[in-house]
């Protein structure tokens, strides 16, 4: 019983060792793209953005972060959700493509687009060319959490802090319950001692 704790409380420890390191780095990333003054968080290919309103509810709510790849607008189709940055008022909205069409220059593609949550299309088209990338995946509410940890970067120590306490309390529980340690501080029966005497 005890072992299958020992092993549980370890498979535990891991677990959260390593999703603490993942989250330390990303916060670390955010910083770094602040420092940098860049619009748009950027790991390689991937950018992330934050949901401003319901638009697209219920497949993204206010608060999800959304993860977008950049594509090329020959590969984008009717159905697929792109984030592009509209002309008038410079932001980025992420929507689905409704209609795909040549430029009337003819040079490359346009879209129009709507919200799964909106009774009408968007009023504006958009030339392949404000296109950001295409939906790749959410994370729901990480964007409430950048936020807070933008405004106030106390919430990312706290939680730096606690996750160090239950990693020590993790391990203290691991050191006591392995089995091989407490074999080692077992004492080795002695060799039976031999009188001799001579006759």
């Amino acid at each position: 019983m005890k072992k299958s704790i020992y092993y549980t409380v370890k498979t535990i420890s891991t677990l959260l060792t390593t999703a603490a390191v993942a989250v330390i780095i990303f916060f670390g990333y955010l910083l770094y793209c602040n420092i940098r003054n860049m619009e748009v968080p950027t790991l390689g290919p991937f950018r992330i953005f934050i949901v401003l309103s319901d638009s697209m509810a219920p497949l993204m709510r206010t608060d999800d972060a959304v993860i977008v790849r950049s594509v090329d607008a020959q590969e984008l189709d009717i159905g697929d959700i792109i984030t592009l940055r509209a002309f008038e008022d410079n932001a980025f909205i992420t929507h689905r493509i409704v209609e795909k069409n040549i430029a009337e220059d003819g040079a490359g593609y346009e879209f129009n687009t709507k919200g799964d949550n909106n009774n009408i299309a968007d009023r504006f088209t958009t030339p392949e060319g404000l296109i950001v990338g295409r939906y790749a995946f959410k994370l729901p509410q990480l964007g409430r959490i950048i936020t807070q940890a933008g405004e106030n970067p106390m919430y990312v120590i706290v939680a730096v802090i606690v996750v160090i306490a239950i990693q020590f309390l993790l391990g203290q529980a691991e050191t006591s319950l392995n089995p091989k340690a407490k074999q080692k501080e077992e004492p080795k029966p002695s060799a039976p001692e031999v009188f001799s005497t001579e006759a």
